[in-house]
């Protein structure tokens, strides 16, 4: 009896190992992109002020592939969270990261700029959608 049940051990064992090895490959199918990784990490340190941190995020962001804009859009959506004073240090420590690189011959993606509301309804009802 005693056999038996450490066999049952060892395999219930083993279904579990074989259980979290699915798991750990399934988890690499939703992980974040580099440049998700990067908006974290950008947002992160620009909330918090860290801008001796920020500045070498800004260009692994751009090295990612994240353009001017995405990475302006997440600085300027931070005044909301961390304060107007930290969401324009952000900007402006931008700037000069584009600065610096534009000087060395960088020239960064702007990406897209936002598109005008054609919508002539008010925000309320466009809202409702």
């Amino acid at each position: 009896m005693k056999k038996i049940s450490f066999f049952a051990g060892v395999i219930m064992l083993l279904l579990s190992i074989s259980g979290n090895v699915n798991a750990q490959t399934d988890m690499h199918k939703d992980s974040l992109s580099k440049q998700q990784e990067k908006i974290i990490t950008i947002a992160a340190f620009a909330a918090k002020g860290d801008l001796n941190k920020l500045k070498p995020e800004l260009v692994a962001g751009l090295e990612a592939g994240l353009t001017v804009n995405e990475i302006k859009e997440v600085l300027v959506h931070l005044y909301a969270y961390s304060g107007f004073p930290r969401s324009l240090r952000g900007l402006q420590t931008l700037m000069s990261v584009l600065d610096e690189r534009k000087a060395k011959g960088i020239n960064d993606n702007w990406g897209r700029k936002a598109s005008p509301i054609k919508d002539t309804r008010n925000k309320y009802e466009r809202g409702k959608e």
